[in-house]
């Protein structure tokens, strides 16, 4: 028989390709990136990346689109008439329909005035306010501009919290009831905390005394007091959810379980209360931040005040049943313990509904950029059409500069789902975040939808990809954009934080200052567009402020020599997917692309799973010091190559089993040398400083331990921070007509 040709390597057959890749973000749906790799080719003044060699061939990657997907209630754009709001947009189209940015978007709509007046009320009824001292009540966990200043969500938000607490309350009076019926040893427990505490809504300066004499009543006054506070609990949270999630003819209403007995009080909450639409106070669905993660959250908070709440009346009905000698303390105890039905199934449903429309929309938001379509207008004719047929939305392709379809692309990358659990690119709020909707949904989803028109979705690690700049390998840090007078609203927290002297602490210090210059610029820039007479609204100046998950990426130094492009602050999410593009089609020998270098030791096990079988992995090894090899099987095999490490004789024994190394573009030695002189209690980044080489390995970068490598990251965050804007600051002084880049 003859033999058969072998296979044309792609590489051979293809000159150029195009893949989209996305980023999952929590701020919003997700970030794209569509990225164009070819051979050989001239990208014009585009700047490009090199991504590998392949013969003759040298590939470069460019970037031609990037973006973020927008859900409802994430500022998305949506079709709807002008409105007032729109007049003072500079960017606007001025058409009567058009592709706008929602009305009520991220924060949701405004309070209504009664709305507020309830949230006031609410608050007064969870005992979250307190007199001062000219006898003014203040609403403790409300700014004073409440307000003008949260949005009716936000309001919600803050009444969860109030809830939360609440019900704290509640659970210590029910503790101490309980403790004080015990032994001696939890009588004596339960007073001594009551002797502790200073919140005189649980405890009087009287139940104190009645503590400290031993008094039997002090128990029976706890006893009274708990019963108030359960008794008032299920009106407050049915008006929260009628606030939260409002129906329409209808209302959420607390009432007995069909499976309630005399021995087994259950409560639900269902859909069966009174309407609540009035001509006076209508009830408006809309404005509640639609399919953002923060409205899933806030549901589920809801859901799960009930639940605690649920569980409270349960643990008072076994009390009561103890007290009076009906049941053992181990009866009690065991039906408290017992399964019970889902008081909220509805809240339930409406959840998974909403996870749902979450990640078909996603889905659908990440296809269409990768067929390189976008939503149509509708068409003027709507209406009519939908009498004669079931008409959605229409798509219309996506013209680049030139009025030409910029095509679809061959591929998409998405983040292996499976990492968000462990993700090193993410905090682990933000992880948990992600994890809680869309792990495996998302890619099924997505790929069910792509399998009809023929592209591979390509799964590829997320790990560290938003810690690295995807213009020119060094790492970097998140940060956030901050207005004038942000330390009295956002940041108010950590600006107000203050050491034993009553002085703000250092990191509150440096907020104050920036937040001064940061006014006394906006102020000049206004009273320059007043004196211009400029008729657009006056521009808002703005100061970066490193903070974990913040939008924004700042690389940790400004210039790096020998790198494709110079690195650049930028949209954090969007410099994960163009890193996760990268990753995906580039080189594995490409440092820059790829920094991290996984470790084993020599004729070790793999690493284990889970805290508890890595602790026993680390006590079993008999030496922190053993050899350790390269574990990335696309640069240097299965075997691995042995790794030389440098490290000073009077540094700490690394007892990290099998660390991570990554390339330094950046010059981190120096920098950590740097601020080692400047502060004492950073000295630790020198002595400790380890690094390592590859035995036998030309080419290769400095490859600088993990602690080390992030230890002087972290370290450098305020100093590069700072440096960025004193030049912004240099430049509006003698530009203020002019906004900084």
């Amino acid at each position: 028989m003859p033999r058969k040709s072998e296979p044309v390597p792609w590489h051979e057959k293809l000159n150029d390709f195009r893949c989209a890749a996305t980023d999952l973000g929590q701020r919003d749906a997700g970030a794209f990136a569509r990225v164009l790799v070819r051979s050989n080719g001239d990208f014009g003044k585009r700047p490009s990346r090199v991504v590998g060699a392949t013969g003759s061939k040298q590939w470069r990657a460019v970037l031609e689109r990037s973006g973020l997907f927008r859900l409802p209630g994430e500022d998305a754009q949506v079709w709807r008439e002008k409105s007032q709001l729109d007049e003072n947009d500079p960017d606007d189209s001025g058409k009567p329909f058009d592709f706008r940015e929602e009305l009520w978007g991220e924060r949701g709509r405004p309070a209504r005035g009664w709305e507020a007046d309830d949230t006031a009320g609410l608050m007064r009824a969870l005992e979250a306010f307190e007199m001062d001292a000219e006898g003014k009540e203040k609403l403790t966990l409300l700014p004073d501009d409440w307000r003008d200043a949260l949005s009716f969500p936000e309001q919600n938000d803050k009444l969860l919290v109030a809830m939360r607490r609440y019900q704290s309350r509640a659970a210590r009076l029910h503790r101490w009831c309980w403790f004080l019926k015990g032994d001696d040893k939890q009588q004596d427990t339960a007073r001594e905390e009551i002797r502790d505490c200073d919140d005189t809504r649980v405890v009087t300066p009287e139940l104190k005394t009645l503590v400290e004499k031993r008094d039997p009543r002090a128990r029976a006054a706890l006893e009274s007091q708990l019963t108030r506070c359960l008794k008032v609990a299920p009106d407050l949270l049915v008006r929260i959810a009628n606030r939260i999630l409002p129906l329409r003819g209808r209302s959420w209403r607390w009432e007995k379980h069909p499976a309630a007995t005399d021995e087994n009080a259950l409560h639900h909450l269902t859909q069966k209360g009174p309407s609540l639409d009035s001509k006076d106070k209508p009830v408006w669905l809309r404005g509640q931040r639609g399919l953002s993660l923060e409205r899933i959250e806030q549901i589920e908070g809801l859901r799960k005040r009930l639940q605690s709440f649920n569980q409270a009346e349960r643990r008072h009905f076994a009390y009561e049943k103890a007290r009076r000698v009906d049941w053992t303390d181990e009866q009690a105890r065991k039906w408290i313990l017992s399964e019970f039905p889902d008081p909220c199934p509805d809240l339930l449903d409406k959840l998974d509904n909403l996870k749902e429309q979450r990640v078909n929309q996603t889905a659908h938001l990440i296809l269409a950029e990768a067929l390189g379509l976008q939503l149509a207008p509708p068409p003027a004719d709507k209406k009519a059409l939908r009498q004669e047929k079931d008409q959605h939305g229409v798509y219309e392709k996506i013209l680049d500069k030139n009025g030409q379809w910029i095509g679809p692309v061959d591929f998409i990358v998405i983040e292996d789902l499976k990492a968000y659990r462990t993700s090193q690119g993410r905090g682990r709020r933000e992880n948990w975040r992600l994890m809680r909707w869309c792990i495996g949904h998302m890619r099924d989803k997505l790929k069910q939808l792509c399998e009809v028109f023929g592209l591979p979705v390509l799964e590829t690690p997320p790990a560290d990809s938003s810690k690295f700049c995807s213009r020119s390998g060094v790492p970097g840090f998140r940060a956030e954009e901050v207005t004038s007078g942000f330390t009295k609203r956002e940041w108010a927290w950590l600006a107000g934080k203050k050491d034993e002297q009553g002085k703000p602490k250092p990191e509150a210090q440096r907020l104050l200052d920036l937040d001064r210059e940061l006014t006394e610029a906006q102020a000049e820039l206004e009273r320059d567009w007043k004196e211009k007479k400029q008729l657009q609204p006056c521009p808002k100046r703005t100061l970066l402020v490193s903070t974990r998950g913040g939008p924004m990426f700042v690389p940790v130094v400004g210039e790096v020599a020998g790198a494709d492009l110079p690195p650049a602050v930028v949209q954090a999410d969007i410099n994960a997917a163009i890193n996760l593009a990268l990753r995906a089609i580039a080189d594995p020998r490409l440092w820059a692309i790829h920094p991290r270098l996984r470790s084993q030791r020599e004729g070790g096990d793999k690493p284990a799973k889970g805290k508890k079988a890595k602790a026993k992995q680390d006590a079993a090894t008999p030496t922190p010091e053993a050899r350790l090899l390269t574990r990335e099987k696309r640069k240097y095999g299965e075997a691995g190559k042995p790794l030389v490490i440098q490290r000073s004789a009077d540094a700490k024994p690394d007892d990290t089993r099998q660390p991570n190394y990554f390339a330094d573009f950046a010059g981190l030695k120096s920098i950590a040398e740097t601020l080692a002189k400047k502060n004492r209690e950073l000295t630790w980044l020198t002595k400790d400083w380890t690094s390592a080489e590859i035995s036998g390995e030309s080419g290769v970068p400095p490859l600088v331990h993990g602690k080390s490598f992030w230890g002087c990251v972290k370290a450098a965050q305020w100093e590069r921070v700072r440096a960025i804007n004193e030049a912004r600051l240099a430049e509006w002084k003698g530009k203020l007509n002019r906004m900084p880049d």
